[in-house]
């Protein structure tokens, strides 16, 4: 059997209920995918240097293919001293569905390090 992908434009409302319940669960389970290997199908990823460098952007930026308006922001505060020295030390996600113009907060993590720079835990705060 093929894989279905993720489908956004599912369900439609026009399908009966054993249809309407198979891509319901299809949908899931591309989600469930899409989360576990942290590849978003139809979501293209751009980072964006803003206050940051190169090689420790200020932003990660994702945009729906599908629905254009749709993007998702994580901003990336970067250690500067110790085991965090380098690494990602909080990541703030936000979601806008009005093309950028505002952004609402999803939930903003903070991890923490070893002195070896190795992540030893995170909290969602």
């Amino acid at each position: 059997m093929a894989y279905t992908h993720f489908d956004d434009s599912l369900p439609d409302g026009t399908k009966n209920g054993p249809a309407t319940l198979t891509d319901l669960r299809d949908n899931f389970q591309a989600m469930r995918d899409m989360v576990a290997t942290g590849i978003a199908i139809n979501w293209a990823w751009t980072a964006v240097i803003g206050t940051g460098t190169d090689e420790e952007p200020q932003f990660n930026r994702w945009n729906n293919n599908n629905l254009t308006s749709e993007w998702i922001q994580a901003e990336i505060v970067w250690g500067t001293a110790g085991g965090a020295d380098g690494n990602a030390q909080t990541i703030e996600y936000k979601f806008s569905s009005d093309s950028q113009v505002t952004y609402e907060l999803i939930g903003k993590i903070q991890i923490t390090y070893a002195v070896s720079g190795i992540p030893t835990s995170s909290n969602w705060i």
